[in-house]
């Protein structure tokens, strides 16, 4: 998801064809959870890359409690990797703010009063002006939360599908629209947070505690029951310092920020794998693929979308 296959590819400088799968699996954002996510623990790849020691040792105690032999990765995070090699940095002529609120996923809705939202938008200082929403694809295609956000005055745009891999699309949208920005808001913390202070964009959380999570059938949230209704803030005691130390209007990147991101997003390469190194277990660890998942992942998506043509030829 998110372009991160490819960028892991590009990094490690693996000249495979995009048609052979990675040996590897990968954590697709940042997870406040003290749980490891189930569909991270049943599948085919050997090898499994997190972006922090602490995300490291939870999943090295499941997979040890499930007695499921697998090698976990501190890797730090994709999109920094990315940055880095494309040598992304804020424009010069970046102002006013991007806004990213909460969103929405296939299995998750989140439930939040728009108009109270961009009622304090509108009351921000003149220098987080003008602000652009940034919508996760799940909400752009939403009508009524894409409508609502553009009646109250507001420009809408998005890094787009996040459902692919293998190209650099959705990575390349997303720094094109957060290297203009000059502040970045939210009413929730989410990965956005992190991109934003890596790069040296202030983060400002806003209307904290005022959005409710529906659970409409995401099987890796353990804690709670489908349809169960939960704050960001009770997943876990790192969201409640997250929230902390983000909340409120930021106008600079401070140093207790900046050290959060190092240790949750992994941005302090000291401590991890060079990319030779890495690029060394990627290739060895292709012989460990449980291609026996892997035949039957290929025959689901075949399924999907013969479904998928199927009903679209009947409309």
């Amino acid at each position: 998801m998110y372009s991160m296959g490819a960028i892991y590819r590009e990094f490690l400088g693996l000249k495979l064809p995009k048609i052979l799968p990675n040996s590897f699996h990968y954590e697709h954002g940042w997870y406040s959870s003290e749980n490891a996510i189930i569909t991270d623990i049943d599948i085919y790849q050997s090898l499994m890359f997190v972006m922090s020691e602490r995300r490291k040792k939870i999943y090295e105690e499941e997979l040890r409690k499930l007695n499921i032999e697998r090698e976990v990765i501190v890797t730090g995070s994709p999109f920094f990797m990315y940055r880095k090699i494309k040598k992304i940095e804020k424009s010069k002529y970046a102002n006013g703010s991007v806004v990213f609120p909460c969103h929405s996923t296939k299995e998750i809705e989140v439930d939040y009063n728009i108009e109270n939202f961009c009622e304090s938008l509108d009351r921000l200082p003149n220098e987080f002006k003008p602000c652009v929403i940034c919508l996760h694809w799940c909400d752009y295609n939403n009508k009524n939360v894409l409508e609502k956000y553009k009646s109250l005055g507001y420009k809408v745009v998005t890094a787009g599908f996040p459902n692919r891999s293998n190209n650099f699309k959705f990575v390349k949208n997303y720094y094109d629209i957060l290297s203009n920005a000059k502040y970045t808001l939210s009413n929730e913390i989410g990965t956005y947070t992190f991109y934003s202070v890596e790069m040296g964009i202030p983060f400002s959380l806003i209307n904290k505690g005022e959005v409710t999570h529906h659970n409409k059938g995401d099987l890796n949230l353990s804690n709670w029951n489908i349809f169960d209704k939960f704050k960001a803030s009770e997943i876990s005691l790192i969201m409640e310092e997250a929230e902390r130390i983000f909340y409120g209007i930021n106008y600079e990147v401070s140093s207790e920020q900046r050290q959060f991101v190092e240790l949750e997003m992994g941005s302090n390469e000291q401590n991890m794998l060079n990319k030779y190194q890495l690029r060394k277990i990627v290739l060895k660890s292709y012989k460990d693929i449980n291609y026996y998942k892997l035949i039957k992942k290929i025959i689901l998506k075949i399924k999907n979308k013969i479904k998928y043509i199927s009903n679209k030829l009947r409309r």
